[in-house]
């Protein structure tokens, strides 16, 4: 079966070298899942891998499809895969970075295509009520929030924090994580 992906087959500033091609679709191996895309959402990052800011840094082997965050509907799952949580059907969202760093047995990106071959332990259940639109786009925003607040920053219940850029969509994000926490919050926006 074949798919439609955005392919670079080389680092450029120009973003005209993003190619819609025909690929193959990707079959499931055990301990990952193929995911239909629904939404995928674009952030910075992209452009800056497209771009090559990011060479020698994140290892990104060529052709790459671009893209990182996506929700979508699970389309198959190895038939030996006893492990997996999720089942064919279930919606799912994700962001599809490497694990401590960039470099990883797994293709890294691929979110800018009609499916995805991810890890199963990279997906979450998107909530119902949450749009596939809304849960592409708090992937990589919403993790980087919440790794900021309670891991960068571990606050805790009680403390007192500044969020600079609460506007902003990561910032917005973190006040809402600290609330949760039970974080008092001051911010700043322009």
């Amino acid at each position: 079966a074949k798919m439609k992906a955005a392919i670079i087959n080389s680092f450029s500033d120009d973003l005209g070298t993003v190619t819609i091609e025909t690929v193959h679709k990707p079959k499931p191996v055990p301990g990952q899942a193929v995911v239909k895309i629904h939404y995928a959402s674009a952030n910075p990052v992209d452009w800056k891998v497209v771009a090559g800011a990011v060479d020698g840094v994140w290892e990104t082997r060529m052709p790459h499809t671009v893209g990182y965050d996506f929700s979508g509907v699970i389309d198959s799952l190895d038939e030996t895969d006893t492990q997996a949580k999720f089942k064919t059907g279930d919606e799912v969202f994700a962001v599809n970075w490497g694990v401590g760093s960039h470099s990883s047995e797994y293709t890294i990106g691929g979110a800018f295509a009609e499916y995805i071959l991810i890890p199963i332990s990279r997906l979450s259940k998107k909530p119902e009520g949450l749009s596939h639109k809304v849960a592409a786009a708090s992937c990589l925003v919403g993790t980087t929030a919440y790794q900021a607040t309670t891991e960068c920053a571990a606050v805790t219940k009680g403390q007192n924090i500044l969020v600079l850029g609460g506007a902003g969509s990561v910032g917005s994000v973190v006040i809402g994580v600290a609330k949760q926490l039970g974080v008092t919050v001051a911010t700043t926006a322009s």
